[in-house]
């Protein structure tokens, strides 16, 4: 037979267990000047500044467009810090906060020239 303490302790595990925070991944990206049209992974993202979610740590292909301006594609390579490695990472999903890694990326943008 379980002690009531017992059952207590069983209980609080299980509400741990789904009361779990995340790692959440952020993209701050800008422009200059602003109002540039994003892609990441070619698909259509958002319009600059913009603050992007993101899930997977690798390499992302970012296209920046804007009317009158150069297009820019870049590759950039995401890599996780050594607190989201995947050991720790799916530790830090199982505790009961958020976790935040915030990346900034700013592009110029350079105006078509005229023939």
């Amino acid at each position: 037979m379980f002690s009531k303490n017992r059952v207590f302790v069983i209980l609080i595990m299980i509400a741990l267990l789904f009361s779990g925070g995340c790692v959440k991944r952020n993209l701050h990206i800008m422009t200059d000047p602003p109002g540039a049209q994003v892609y990441f992974n070619d698909a259509p993202t958002g319009v600059t500044p913009l603050d992007y979610d993101f899930i997977w740590y690798a390499e992302h292909k970012v296209r920046i467009e804007k009317e009158g301006y150069e297009t820019l594609e870049s590759i950039e390579d995401i890599v996780p810090p050594s607190k989201f490695w995947w050991l720790t990472d799916l530790f830090l999903e199982l505790m009961p906060r958020d976790y935040w890694d915030k990346r900034e990326l700013s592009y110029t943008l350079l105006p078509l020239e005229e023939n």
